[in-house]
């Protein structure tokens, strides 16, 4: 997880929002992939924190499934991430920093779409017989600081 607070932060320095991820291999304890966000570095709306682990930790091993993995990622996933995340990388077990409430708050928009499928990232895990819980929230409000800090925000941050 703590590498996964640092690459948030990276990200908010290099222009992109305060989101980072890693993927781990149980078997050997290792990072395979990680992912800071870059929707607005790249104009690319799937670049977030966690689906740049998912193509990194591809990219490295080669594979497509991550069945025998763990994510970390800084903030909890969004509904389009935790679906990628749960039914086509095949992680079943997620840690999470940053709460979307804390995200809201931050001002970043997560919440309308998890109210719209009247579901929440926990409902979603239990159904799909995976794991998610939040872990080091206080570390993970580095990123959240930085980005607050930032005076050029890009507007697709806004919620």
């Amino acid at each position: 997880m703590k590498r996964a607070i640092e690459l948030s932060i990276e990200s908010v320095a290099e222009g992109g929002g305060p989101f980072g991820a890693v993927i781990v291999d149980k078997a050997t304890g290792k990072i395979i992939g990680e992912g800071k966000n870059r929707v607005a570095i790249n104009y690319d709306p799937t670049a977030h924190g966690e689906i740049e682990a998912i193509r990194n930790a591809g990219t490295n091993t080669k594979r497509l499934e991550f069945n025998n993995c763990v994510l970390y990622t800084s903030a909890e996933p969004c509904v389009g991430c935790l679906t990628e995340i749960l039914f086509n990388a095949e992680i079943k077990e997620i840690y999470y920093g940053n709460s979307v409430e804390d995200a809201t708050k931050a001002g970043f928009a997560d919440q309308p779409n998890w109210d719209a499928l009247e579901s929440s990232a926990m409902d979603v895990c239990k159904k799909a017989g995976a794991s998610i819980s939040q872990i080091m929230q206080k570390e993970a409000q580095e990123g959240f600081v930085a980005w607050d800090k930032k005076t050029d925000k890009t507007e697709y941050y806004k919620a």
